[in-house]
């Protein structure tokens, strides 16, 4: 927050699913890939969308971003409530190679469709150094 200069934020130390509850985190020696999954690894919080979101009176979502390795489904589930009655304006999804047709295919039921983010700042770069990126963030707007 002190940072940032952000105004009404709050850290939540719980993983995003599709029901409120717990699931086991799967820590990789990289930090940056764990996994959330049903196993018997360490325990970890979970809170679907919907139910955060009417706990703490937020009616809108401007913009959702999603980074959850492989748990996207799961989250959009969660999230049934504020996709079918428009509370969500623009999501941002990073999908690793599994495939983002799953994800394009949720949304439009609920009036999405793909948009381009544009290859600029540190994303340009990025994409001019990898010849072959393992994760790929895609934008979607009603």
């Amino acid at each position: 927050q002190g940072l940032n200069r952000a105004a009404d934020v709050s850290l939540n130390e719980t993983g995003v699913s599709d029901h409120n509850g717990h699931l086991s985190l799967e820590l990789p020696s990289d930090s940056a890939s764990g996994r959330l999954s049903r196993g018997d690894g360490l325990q970890v919080g979970v809170v679907a969308l919907d139910d955060y979101c009417a706990q703490h009176g937020i009616d809108r979502i401007d913009a959702l971003k999603i980074d959850v390795e492989g748990h996207e489904v799961a989250v959009l589930r969660g999230a049934e409530r504020l996709l079918s009655t428009g509370a969500i304006s623009t999501i941002v999804c990073e999908i690793n190679i599994c495939g983002p047709e799953v994800i394009a295919d949720v949304l439009r039921h609920h009036g999405f469709h793909r948009v381009e983010i544009p290859e600029v700042g540190v994303r340009k770069a990025l994409g001019r150094l990898l010849s072959r990126r393992v994760s790929e963030d895609y934008a979607f707007e009603r």
